[in-house]
């Protein structure tokens, strides 16, 4: 078995001092205790170390446990779990700023039911989440810009019931979407600019209850949909332009009530 132990440097430092100070006597073992003491030195700087970070996924809840985030785990840049961020107080998380140490989630990340939330500065360093990225039942927010370094989403994206979003500008460097991409009931968004759509969709596409959204332009590199197509229910929907580069979608295929759509 092999054990990585970090932070030994300072381990070796201190065993080196309590082997050179005068009171101390070493018995002809010494070497052996030695040994025994600069391991367990570097054990214990290795499991300081990786214990700053979360055990499980955390639910903030408060203004105050987001400012605090820093302090319960510091330098923790790489959450091996998910974060849930939903107020408990209605319009008590108003910003994200005490997450800006965060470079990636193991877990789903899950950004709902905030009703003050304008955007996620905060978020500015985050380049991957490893399950799902939701961000559902936000009334404020109208912003998207602090994911611009977000390239990787291991499950699904999903954007839903923020009635305030107009646009997706912010997630240009998102490249890679492990599963299907659910866009719905983001009354006031005009366009799907600003998401990069790569050529093969790997579950369902869901552009779904988006009152002003006028156009699919941004689809126009889709070729391929693993799973269901769905666009339905957006009352100002004018075109399929940006479909013309779809070949094959493997799931159902549905198109409706989309009173405009001619």
């Amino acid at each position: 078995m092999f054990l990585e132990l970090n932070g030994c440097d300072d381990g070796k430092a201190k065993v080196a001092n309590l082997f050179k100070t005068k009171k101390f006597n070493p018995p002809p073992f010494s070497e052996k205790m030695r040994n025994a003491m600069l391991f367990l030195s570097c054990l214990l700087a290795s499991i300081a170390l990786h214990a700053t970070c979360p055990t499980d996924q955390i639910m903030l809840t408060t203004q105050g446990s987001i400012d605090s985030f820093a302090i319960n785990y510091p330098g923790c840049a790489d959450l091996p779990y998910g974060i849930n961020i939903s107020e408990a107080v209605p319009g008590s998380i108003t910003n994200l700023n005490g997450l800006a140490q965060i470079r990636s989630i193991g877990g789903n990340f899950i950004v709902s039911y905030n009703i003050a939330l304008t955007d996620l500065s905060g978020l500015d360093s985050l380049t991957a989440v490893q399950g799902t990225l939701s961000l559902n039942h936000n009334d404020a927010l109208e912003s998207l810009h602090s994911l611009s370094a977000l390239g990787h989403v291991g499950n699904n994206l999903d954007i839903s019931a923020n009635p305030l979003l107009q646009d997706l500008n912010g997630l240009g460097a998102l490249h890679d979407i492990g599963k299907g991409i659910f866009i719905e009931r983001n009354n006031a968004l005009l366009s799907l600019n600003g998401l990069i759509f790569m050529p093969t969709i790997y579950g369902s596409l869901e552009i779904t209850g988006n009152k002003s959204l006028t156009d699919l332009t941004a689809l126009s590199g889709v070729n391929a949909i693993k799973n269901s197509l769905n666009i339905y229910s957006n009352a100002s929907l004018t075109s399929l332009n940006g479909l013309d580069a779809l070949k094959t979608i493997d799931g159902y295929f549905y198109i409706g009530f989309n009173p405009k759509l001619i």
